[in-house]
């Protein structure tokens, strides 16, 4: 398998394999449907060149190089269940780096569907670090992340990407214009941004919900 295999595949594990999903895929990447198909079809014309590459990656909330590694072989999951990936390494919550054990988790398609506000094939998870978001979720909270949601057309969390880190922060929209993005934990101040694109962030998708681990 070449590098542009590779790179294939584990685009179509980002994206999933739902009904719908290219036409997603082509616009979240400003692509052309006829590009895809170029790129991603049974008889694909072109490759994934290193530019679209570090886009796809970028645009995906995956660190840089992603695509081109072998991730190994994942069980398939059967007709009545959904792999949901991991977004991304860690949720840069803090400066704290934390180990994360898992590459993505396996879900029924009834408990999607009665848990899940968005389409399947947009559903990811992150692994929360440090307490910026504290009280409403805690370190080593499992985030479900919408990665159809990458424009705030409401109120709420967010995963927002700055290089290679990603921040969970809440975002509320300004009357006058703007974005006030802000911590739940109040030792961490709230900032003002006009433009996330003119800011160098780009966000990857609404936070729906958490679950919090316990431990015994």
């Amino acid at each position: 398998m070449t590098i542009y295999d590779t790179r294939v595949e584990n685009t179509k594990s980002l994206i999933g394999t739902s009904r719908g999903v290219m036409a997603a895929f082509a616009v979240r990447m400003e692509m052309s449907k006829q590009q895809v198909s170029h790129i991603l079809g049974e008889r694909r014309e072109k490759n994934i060149g290193d530019k679209l590459a570090r886009k796809i990656e970028q645009v995906y909330g995956n660190p840089v190089g992603w695509l081109d590694q072998d991730h190994g072989a994942r069980p398939s999951p059967t007709g009545e269940h959904i792999a949901v990936p991991l977004l991304s390494e860690a949720a840069a919550l803090s400066a704290a780096d934390g180990d994360i054990t898992i590459s993505q988790i396996t879900v029924s398609k009834d408990w999607a569907r009665r848990n899940v506000p968005c389409a399947p094939e947009h559903i990811a998870i992150l692994i929360a670090t440090g307490d910026t978001m504290s009280p409403t979720f805690e370190d080593g909270s499992l985030l479900f992340v919408d990665r159809g949601g990458t424009k705030v057309t409401a109120d709420g969390v967010y995963a927002i990407a700055k290089g290679a880190d990603i921040h969970v922060l809440r975002v509320k929209r300004s009357l006058t214009g703007g974005y006030t993005v802000s911590s739940d934990n109040a030792a961490y101040p709230p900032t003002q941004i006009e433009n996330f694109g003119k800011a160098g962030l780009l966000i990857l998708g609404r936070v729906l919900f958490s679950m919090s681990p316990t431990r015994v």
